[in-house]
């Protein structure tokens, strides 16, 4: 039986699938030979993999590139951040406060252990923490992110709750909601069910102009009850006309998750659906077990630097707290003085203190030394009683 040729080929692909498997994905290279089912590639380098230079990949698994296309690399700026950046993200969690008097009611940050995981995996504020950070990374290198949308799954949790009972008020959250998702194009809804982080994304970047929806859940086994939340909450997005269409598609994903690590598994595909948003391609932000793993040490860093923030303010705030307490004594000290010498001065100009000349006089010369800054002798000082009049 003759053996099979294949065909020569001298074109650009990317292995974009995650079931290309971790040595190949995110690797482009040069197309050598094409078989059935198969391309011959010639790899680009990589330091994880050295000895890997040419490889069959399966075609379902690969993407054509164009001429100069995806060579841009995605990045990650220095995480370094500035006091004011740090406290406006903690006012947004309501973990800081311009109220002097709420101070000692609000929430601590919760720091991020690393490399353990806390049982249950990461907090709301974390995920908030994390497109925070995400959004601040594509501003330090100009890229355009007012694109892309953030709705809270504090304010999805009333959607579901409505399918329930319909007496659940909603309007407020429909109304925000509706705006924010309205202003961007690309918009990431975690949500959070059972204990479990899955992400609905909503793509309005589509060249047929009809929003994308896209899935993902990182358990090996999918979660049912998280899929009938997110298939709740796409019907709400129906219902205020942000989607077409109230169909749930299968998951995205093929790379699964340890123990507790659902939220940093929606991290990275927030990161990767940003990057290929931006113009970096598919597979550009690395395998998602270690784009979920740079993520813990991401959330570890920042929920250090926000914490000793917290604590910081906190105490500076408190330190004004006080200052400005008393001064506020010391004004009220002073304006009691001024009231009692506008007493005694009224009290003179209806003669009371003309039957007591020593009186009259110790009064009198207690005004003018005041007047004229000069310091008042002894002897004017004290009353009959011996007590001080000038205090």
């Amino acid at each position: 039986m003759a053996k099979k040729q294949h065909k020569k080929q001298n074109a650009l692909a990317k292995a974009a699938h995650e079931a290309a498997g971790v040595s190949l994905y995110g690797r482009q290279g040069t197309i050598m030979n094409s078989g059935d089912e198969r391309l011959h590639m010639l790899l680009e380098k990589d330091h994880a993999f050295p000895k890997m230079g040419k490889a069959w990949v399966q075609k379902a698994h690969v993407e054509r590139l164009h001429e100069g296309q995806d060579k841009k690399v995605w990045k990650w700026a220095q995480m370094t951040f500035y006091r004011k950046w740090k406290q406006e993200r903690l006012m947004e969690l309501g973990l800081l406060s311009d109220d002097l008097d709420q101070l000692d009611g609000l929430d601590e940050v919760a720091i991020l252990p690393y490399p353990d995981i806390p049982a249950g995996g990461i907090e709301l504020q974390h995920l908030h923490f994390g497109w925070g950070i995400l959004v601040w990374s594509m501003l330090v290198h100009t890229l355009p992110c007012k694109t892309l949308g953030f709705i809270s799954p504090g304010w999805t949790q009333p959607l579901y709750l409505h399918h329930e009972n319909a007496k659940v008020d909603v309007a407020a959250f429909v109304d925000c909601i509706k705006k924010q998702m309205s202003a961007h194009k690309l918009n990431f809804l975690p949500l959070g069910s059972g204990g479990h982080w899955v992400l609905l994304v909503i793509d309005g970047t589509h060249e047929s102009g009809t929003p994308q929806v896209r899935y993902y859940d990182s358990l090996p086994d999918e979660r049912a009850q998280c899929r009938d939340y997110a298939e709740k909450i796409l019907a709400s997005l129906l219902s205020m006309g942000l989607v077409h269409e109230a169909v749930l598609p299968p998951r995205m994903n093929r790379v699964f998750q340890g123990i507790d690590e659902c939220g940093f598994h929606v991290l990275a595909a927030m990161e990767q659906e940003a990057a290929t948003a931006m113009g970096f391609g598919k597979a550009c932000t690395g395998w998602p077990a270690h784009s979920a793993k740079k993520w813990h040490e991401r959330l570890h860093k920042i929920t250090n630097a926000v914490h000793a923030e917290q604590k910081k303010r906190l105490d500076e705030l408190k330190q004004h707290k006080k200052k400005e307490e008393a001064h506020g004594q010391k004004m009220l000290g002073l304006t009691k003085m001024r009231q009692e010498r506008e007493h005694m001065a009224a009290m003179a100009e209806k003669r009371c203190l003309s039957c007591d000349e020593n009186k009259l006089l110790a009064y009198w010369m207690r005004k003018e030394a005041r007047r004229l800054g000069r310091n008042i002798a002894h002897e004017y000082k004290l009353s009959s009683t011996g007590h001080d009049l000038t205090k």
